[in-house]
């Protein structure tokens, strides 16, 4: 069980510390490519599944969704361990709930999918706009009569 569980650390321990972080690895939409990408190195000499048989990566990432779901259920929820981010109480959980409680919040605080693909077509459309300048309207004249 210490095993497993130090596994769990190291994934996301890794997952933390990739560029973009959690949002970028572990985050909405982004879970699956991350194990489909990792499975084998964990599995491999010297990584943190090394002592077990390989499985398929969706299998993997089930497990791993299986920790999330036990942590968000028994050290989150109401009546639950407390979910102190400052970390003064929560000194005494296991590193995985440390490190899942950063996951939750960094997930809450990151914007959202559609906010981001928002962000980035206004973006677009500004430089859209820079490149071609003002367009007239449909219709309009140059002396102000519509067609």
């Amino acid at each position: 069980c210490e095993q497993r569980l130090a596994a769990l650390v190291s994934i996301l321990q890794q997952a933390a510390a990739a560029p973009g972080g959690f949002a970028e690895t572990i985050g909405y939409n982004r879970r699956s490519n991350f194990f489909q990408i990792n499975t084998a190195a964990f599995f491999a000499p010297g990584g943190p599944l090394s002592a077990y048989n390989s499985v398929t990566p969706q299998f993997l990432q089930q497990r791993f969704a299986a920790a999330e779901k036990h942590v968000r259920d028994n050290f989150t929820a109401q009546g639950g361990h407390s979910a102190d981010q400052s970390g003064a109480q929560g000194e005494g959980m296991p590193a995985y709930v440390r490190l899942f409680h950063q996951y939750f919040e960094s997930m809450t605080s990151a914007p959202s999918r559609s906010r981001q693909q928002e962000a980035h077509r206004e973006e677009y459309r500004g430089i859209e706009r820079s490149l071609t300048g003002a367009q007239p309207l449909l219709g309009a004249r140059s002396n102000g009569t519509a067609l």
